[in-house]
């Protein structure tokens, strides 16, 4: 039996970008990949054999600001969205660049994980038997379509063919002329009802609870090097400053007294209520209380009459769906957009695949620490690939020892804040994401935990026109090497791609307004145009030192400080237990 320090199952983004870090610290490492190439969900196939993955016309819709990994920028050449194959090569060059390939097994499924003494014993489909210390799961999120529809009562009379959004690769002749029945409002749902409006007779969208969309690229206007007003990707609306003063979080004001003024109701000033302003995909989701879908392109096609929306699905008799509102189309097909369930068959010991947020920060396996789950958590709105490299650097510290492991206590208190935090901040979401989280937020907790977050304060004193740059740039993971000095060519050299380099980008100067005359916003005919427009050099600056109070009052006492004040409060009179329970026995959303 081969032995080795740590096995790595799934050769996807997370497994490469934690074999990289576990190999920088030292530790051999073994990774199993159970299809013939390295890429996961990015690498593209005609058949889904079951499993999730990227249709032939897939575009992330998140920018390569946010997606790049941190010592690892993607090619000056790429455009802000990639289409999959560009990912796909940009996984392969990172492989190659850091040299792990010798360590990937292609075509090597593990069947069976199991814990013996203090070892891990695996075993692959070809009889093969491995041995490590420690064992890290990668599999993805996407290998088990969510087919709720094959018992739900709703659908038992149906003669309609239906079929799970995994085994949709491409327009065939099998979708022309069809009335065609998409069900579910992620970004999956509207790339697959926007292309087939090409060909379909007829698309119907029915969205079962609302759906904020969400605008991949505004309408702001900003300096950038490429122009002097390129419209601003939404990614790049992240800086640590729009953060301080128009803080992204759920507006729930009972519990953390705060609304995202600029942001929620600039985007319901353009689109309308949730984004968007369909009343039959509306809901009462506060800003940062839903998964959102950024793909809003899908707007345009309702108002042109190629796409009908619907809300949730009532009943299905034949080939008749009705709806909630009583209404009723004829469907020739249901292609269902519900996402995929979280299953780990290869453990002997199911116990260790319990629902990730019982895992310490959504990662570590809170009843053996040599056990991890990288690429798990969700974020909200943000990258999968930020998130996979802060768990991979935070992993590779504790299992090379470098930081120690937080003890039992600490781990069951931290695992239920996060369980209230998500109660309190997504209880408009469906539970069935049990990993969902505030993507920056949560990065800053696991640089944290990892001894990587940036120290500011040191910055501003030691250099204040690089701490500027670096509080006002979009989030980029590179951030988390800001420690180390040989880095700061590189950062800054991407603090300027994406930021123009330029003191005068105005989406950093609004939310200072907006949050001392939120009122001021919220009437009917804002002057919201026109302030815009007088915005020029000179008043930037003017505005930091006049609304400097505001920054004052976040920096003293920010929304995070507040929510551990609450936590605490929570924790001490027993409101974190009570409100679980509580919603535990209401059951599902």
């Amino acid at each position: 039996m081969q032995q080795t320090d740590v096995v790595i199952i799934g050769a996807g983004l997370s497994g490469l970008v934690a074999c990289k870090h576990l190999r920088a610290a030292n530790l051999e490492c073994l990774v199993f990949e159970s299809t013939d190439d390295i890429g996961g969900v990015w690498k593209y196939r005609d058949e889904s054999n079951g499993k999730g993955g990227v249709m032939l016309s897939t575009v992330s819709t998140s920018s390569k600001s946010v997606n790049e990994f941190s010592d690892f920028p993607m090619p000056d050449d790429y455009p802000p969205f990639q289409k999959h194959s560009l990912v796909l090569q940009y996984l392969n060059d990172y492989a190659d660049h850091f040299g792990i390939r010798d360590a990937i097994r292609l075509n090597s499924e593990i069947v069976e994980a199991t814990k013996c003494d203090d070892y891990w014993e695996i075993h692959d489909h070809h009889g093969n038997g491995y041995r490590s210390r420690y064992l890290i799961v990668c599999a993805g999120l996407h290998q088990f379509p969510d087919k709720f529809y094959q018992h739900d009562e709703r659908f038992q009379a149906s003669t309609i063919n239906m079929m799970h959004s995994s085994d949709y690769k491409r327009l065939t002749d099998e979708y022309v002329g069809k009335d065609i029945l998409i069900f579910g409002g992620g970004e999956t749902a509207s790339d697959i009802a926007i292309e087939l409006t090409h060909v379909a007779n007829s698309v119907t969208v029915s969205i079962p609870h609302g759906q904020w969309l969400f605008p991949a690229v505004t309408p702001i206007h900003v300096p950038t090097n490429g122009s002097d007003t390129s419209a601003m990707v939404a990614d790049t609306f992240s800086s640590r400053l729009r953060r301080l003063v128009d803080p992204p979080f759920a507006t729930f004001e009972n519990q953390l007294d705060t609304k995202a003024h600029f942001t929620s109701r600039t985007f319901e000033k353009w689109n309308g209520k949730c984004g968007h302003g369909i009343p039959e995909w509306e809901n009462d989701a506060p800003y940062y209380g839903q998964f959102f879908n950024k793909n809003s392109n899908i707007i345009q096609f309702v108002h042109r009459g190629q796409i009908n929306p619907k809300g949730n699905i009532k009943s299905v008799k034949g080939d008749v769906v009705r709806f909630a509102d009583d209404s009723e189309t004829r469907v020739d097909l249901i292609v269902f957009c519900c996402g995929y369930q979280t299953r780990f068959p290869f453990f002997r010991d199911q116990s260790f695949g319990c629902p990730i947020n019982d895992q310490f920060k959504y990662l570590l396996s809170n009843e053996d620490p040599t056990l991890a789950f990288i690429g798990f958590a969700r974020p909200l709105v943000g990258s999968f690939m930020g998130i996979s490299e802060l768990q991979s650097i935070y992993i590779s510290k504790l299992f090379a020892q470098e930081i120690d492991v937080p003890d039992r206590a600490y781990r069951d208190k931290v695992i239920l804040e996060d369980k209230v935090f998500q109660e309190l901040s997504f209880s408009s979401t469906t539970n069935r994401i049990d990993g969902l989280v505030n993507f920056q937020s949560y990065l800053d907790e696991l640089a944290s935990l990892a001894g990587v977050r940036p120290n500011y304060w040191q910055l501003f004193f030691s250099d204040p026109v690089k701490w500027y740059y670096a509080v006002t740039a979009a989030h980029n993971s590179c951030q988390f090497l800001l420690h180390d000095k040989k880095y700061h060519d590189e950062i800054f050299r991407r603090y300027r791609r994406y930021h123009g380099g330029n003191f005068r980008v105005s989406s950093h100067i609004y939310p200072l307004i907006v949050n001392l005359f939120p009122a001021w916003f919220r009437r009917r005919q804002s002057p919201f145009k026109s302030v815009r427009k007088v915005l020029s050099f000179a008043s930037a600056y003017f505005l930091i030192v006049v609304f400097s109070p505001v920054l004052l009052f976040r920096i003293i006492y920010p929304l995070d400080k507040r929510w551990r004040l609450r936590k605490r409060k929570m924790m001490s009179d027993n409101t974190a237990a009570k409100l679980l329970s509580q919603v535990r026995a209401n059951g599902d959303r």
